[in-house]
């Protein structure tokens, strides 16, 4: 439960991908550490152990499967059509950069506008969602989206 909500602040400040990496990893050896530290207290149980070995095992599948929970998130923001400009995360990335590896700098609760290179036209967040899930391009480069605009 604190982990959640840890996870929570967190997915706020870095990119929702990270936020996941470093929440798993960070549960994944604070989990070993208590295991160590309650083995040399010799506070061992058939009990703990498998309650540590189903929490460590719960973390490194959610550390295996954060390219579905960036999916389920970005779903979310594509399928959500409220005002979503509150908060807004100006992105500047390379014209090479693919949709697929743009999203993943994604903010939870934040919208974003993408500028690429030099270029002062920015592009919309529904626009690269547009293109990952509605045309199935997660591979498409940035700069093909600028040729189709000129």
């Amino acid at each position: 439960m604190g982990g959640r909500i840890l996870f929570l602040g967190v997915s706020k400040l870095v990119p929702f991908q990270k936020a996941i990496v470093w929440m798993s990893l960070a549960s994944m050896a604070i989990i070993a550490i208590i295991n160590l530290g309650l083995y040399f207290m010799a506070w061992t149980s058939i009990h703990l152990t498998f309650l540590s070995i189903f929490l460590l095992l719960d973390n490194w599948l959610l550390y295996k499967n954060k390219h579905i929970l960036l999916l389920k998130h970005l779903l979310g923001r594509y399928f959500i059509t409220e005002s979503k400009e509150l908060n807004i995360e100006l992105l500047r990335v390379k014209s090479e950069m693919a949709v697929g590896e743009i999203v993943k700098h994604f903010k939870r609760d934040c919208y974003h506008y993408i500028y690429v290179g030099q270029d002062e036209k920015p592009i919309p967040e529904e626009e690269c969602l547009k293109l990952l899930f509605t045309q199935n391009t997660p591979d498409r480069l940035l700069n093909h989206i600028y040729a189709k605009d000129a």
